[in-house]
């Protein structure tokens, strides 16, 4: 500070620190934010045991973040270094990086230019701190909707999630679902226009994304009352929410040629649209993997329809969709579409909500799946894709 001695400055600057952290201490958020950073952290350290475990089980390499980085992170580094392709991989089966949604990645390549990390270091270095993320804004979200003890139940739901692999590894659930639990925060707030802008972005992270129009007219519909007063904002929030997959598939129109080519290559994985019925008892009929899987969309449908029945529509629409369109497409990686979905923890802290010895039950029962996933991981089981 100039003309200022350096005891003073000293003592104005710790004066200000002291200010402005006693500032944060008071504001009724700030608990709830240490909690759901601990959570974090708590979560991040029963991956590195189970690494650490499935090193030595399995003579895998040395834990590194780096070797978390499989499979779909790795279709996303080709994004953050090279970009979208101007045609299939030869002799790969048809594959192509345009089945991934460009917002991950572009946030991914923010965070290698200020770390100077690695491409894959950067993408899972995104994936843990939109997991972070997540679990406050899920918090925040559930206290609004129920209580700060139901709250911190949700934040502890997310953190030790039976599919929490998908946080911490360079995927774009975690970012998914962060968008998604701050847009029905801002319904919530009737914040028109931000949750249209929030609903782009998220249109541009995955497919499911552009279901939020869904929740979106629900809460209009909900506050017709308003209509008259907030029409403007009402429309344009809802003319932005397909922004984002629009830019994305003009993007691509101009790189391959196909604006929808994010979903013709989902046939190189395998995928068509079927009856949701038939995949579902086929993959009972099948057993093994298959039958988990669909019990678990089966349980998701489930809550969706409760949901709806408790005339809390927003969530059950959503779920319902969210669920039943990729069940369409098959099982392959249904349970952690179903557990990366804002409604479907929110209907698990409802149902454990106040029921002390379930929610002991769901904690051991959602710790072993979890160790399970995670090994299947670390030991390359194509389960886990």
């Amino acid at each position: 500070m100039p003309g200022v001695s350096a005891p003073v400055a000293s003592t104005i600057m710790q004066a200000w620190v002291r200010r402005s952290v006693e500032r944060l201490r008071a504001h009724p958020d700030a608990t709830l934010v240490v909690e759901g950073l601990l959570l974090f952290l708590a979560s991040a350290a029963v991956v590195q045991l189970v690494e650490w475990i499935s090193w030595l089980a399995f003579a895998s390499l040395p834990p590194s973040l780096t070797d978390l980085c499989r499979w779909d992170c790795r279709w996303y580094g080709t994004i953050v270094n090279h970009g979208y392709q101007t045609a299939p991989e030869p002799n790969f089966r048809g594959y192509a990086n345009w089945a991934f949604f460009p917002v991950f990645p572009a946030m991914a390549r923010g965070v290698a230019h200020l770390t100077q990390a690695g491409t894959m270091v950067s993408l899972v270095l995104t994936s843990r701190i939109m997991y972070a993320v997540s679990i406050v804004l899920f918090m925040l979200l559930l206290r609004r909707l129920m209580d700060a003890r139901a709250a911190l139940l949700g934040g502890a739901v997310l953190a030790f999630n039976p599919y929490l692999v998908y946080g911490h590894v360079g995927y774009s659930e975690p970012l998914y679902f962060a968008l998604t639990a701050a847009g029905f925060l801002l319904l919530q707030q009737k914040r028109w226009v931000w949750a249209g802008v929030l609903g782009a972005v998220l249109s541009a992270t995955r497919v499911p994304g552009l279901l939020f129009a869904v929740p979106y007219l629900v809460a209009v519909i909900r506050n017709r009352g308003d209509i008259r007063r907030d029409w403007p904002r009402m429309v344009l929030g809802a003319v932005l929410l397909p922004l984002g997959i629009a830019l994305f598939a003009l993007s691509l129109s101009s790189i391959v040629g196909d604006g929808l080519a994010f979903e013709h290559v989902q046939v190189a994985w395998g995928r068509s649209l079927d009856n949701p019925i038939e995949v579902l008892w086929l993959g009972l009929l099948d057993g093994g993997w298959s039958a988990i899987d669909a019990v678990i969309g089966i349980a998701a449908i489930a809550v969706s329809v409760w949901f709806i029945v408790r005339r809390e529509y927003e969530y059950g629409m959503f779920l319902l969709f969210a669920t039943v369109i990729p069940i369409s497409e098959g099982l392959l990686s249904l349970p952690r579409f179903v557990f990366w979905q804002v409604p479907m923890l929110y209907g698990i802290v409802r149902f454990l909500h106040g029921r002390r010895r379930t929610e002991t039950l769901w904690f051991a029962l959602a710790g072993v799946t979890a160790a399970i996933v995670l090994l299947g991981w670390f030991s390359g089981k194509s389960f886990v894709i």
